[in-house]
């Protein structure tokens, strides 16, 4: 296989810096608690809530995809897919033909977007809600199924820094790397919008945010 699917093409980076606002509750959630404390904690850092680079990582990678896939120009192979055709070797050409593969990486191939924890910044308040799970062929509550609930009330904000590396701003689709510039650009715009979810209960409004962009740095960087 090719070592340029692996590497950046050029020296060509782009560094994006400004801060995420939550418009409704997130929900960043580290699992299960123990009995002396909430069932859903969030995650914290330093005593403060943050939001894992992978998290929102992730969230960035499921959206490129949804994009991807809408347009129809290229291929798409999930992060399970991914991994399964580098590791058994197997039809590895096709991952030149997916830009989401090259964009955000795999183990042993190397990502093209970097994005960084995001740790609160300023005042924030963390709220409690106690909730249940609907059996969803009676629509009565599960026995057993009341938790408490903790989240990052909406206005709290959040720092933001992603670097991208080899990618082109503008150009024809045929050239991928100018494919993966127009979907970092698609990822921005959907940020800044205010649509964009992060974290978990997304079906129940949480985890709406925007991006408030402050600064960027490299040659023709977008937007």
């Amino acid at each position: 296989m090719n070592s340029n699917y692996f590497y950046p093409l050029s020296s060509r980076a782009c560094y994006y810096f400004g801060t995420i606002k939550n418009l409704s509750p997130l929900r960043v959630g580290s699992g299960k608690g123990t009995a002396e404390e909430i069932d859903m904690p969030i995650i914290y850092s330093n005593g403060k809530p943050f939001i894992p680079g992978t998290s929102l990582k992730g969230a960035l990678r499921t959206e490129a995809e949804r994009f991807v896939k809408l347009e129809g120009k290229y291929d798409v192979f999930f992060p399970d897919e991914l991994t399964d055709l580098i590791k058994e070797k197997k039809d590895l050409e096709k991952i030149a033909r997916c830009p989401t593969c090259i964009l955000f990486g795999a183990p042993h191939l190397f990502a093209r977007l970097s994005v960084y924890d995001s740790y609160v910044t300023g005042e924030y308040r963390i709220g409690y809600r106690t909730t249940t799970s609907i059996n969803r062929v009676t629509g009565a509550q599960k026995y057993g199924a009341l938790f408490n609930m903790e989240y990052v009330e909406p206005g709290a904000s959040f720092s933001f820094r992603m670097v991208v590396r080899g990618v082109k701003f503008g150009g024809d689709d045929s050239d991928i790397e100018a494919y993966m510039g127009k979907i970092v650009k698609h990822l921005l715009e959907t940020m800044q919008s205010g649509d964009f979810q992060l974290g978990s209960k997304k079906s129940s409004g949480f985890g709406r945010v925007i991006l408030m962009l402050s600064e960027k740095k490299g040659d023709s960087c977008e937007p």
